[in-house]
C-alpha cells in the first residue's frame, strides 16, 4: 500500500496502528461498501463476515470474495485476518 498515489506519510502513520480487521474494513469502505453491503452483496450474514474479519471463523469463501473484491491475494487477506491470533 505504500506505493498508493492517494497516501500520505499521516495515512501511513494510521494504518500502521490498525489491526488486520480495520485495515480490511477501510479497504471495503475505499470501495463504498460496509461489511453489511459486502454481506449482501455475496449473500452471507453480516455476523459471518464480522466473525471471518475477526478471525473467529475461518470461512474460506468469504475470504476468497474479501480477496476478490478488494484486489488482495488470499494469502494477503489471510495475513491481515491472522495477525489478531499471533502474540
Amino acid at each position: 500500500m505504500s506505493n498508493h498515489p492517494r497516501i500520505n506519510d499521516l495515512d501511513r502513520r494510521v494504518l500502521g496502528v490498525l489491526d488486520g480487521r480495520d485495515k480490511l474494513k477501510a479497504l471495503l469502505r475505499e470501495r463504498g461498501l460496509s461489511v453489511g453491503d459486502f454481506a449482501r452483496k455475496h449473500n452471507v450474514w453480516v455476523e459471518s463476515v464480522s466473525r471471518c474479519l475477526s478471525g473467529e471463523r475461518p470461512y474460506p469463501e468469504i475470504r476468497d470474495s474479501l480477496a476478490a473484491d478488494l484486489g488482495l491475494t488470499r494469502a494477503e487477506v489471510d495475513d491481515l485476518i491472522d495477525q489478531r491470533q499471533r502474540p
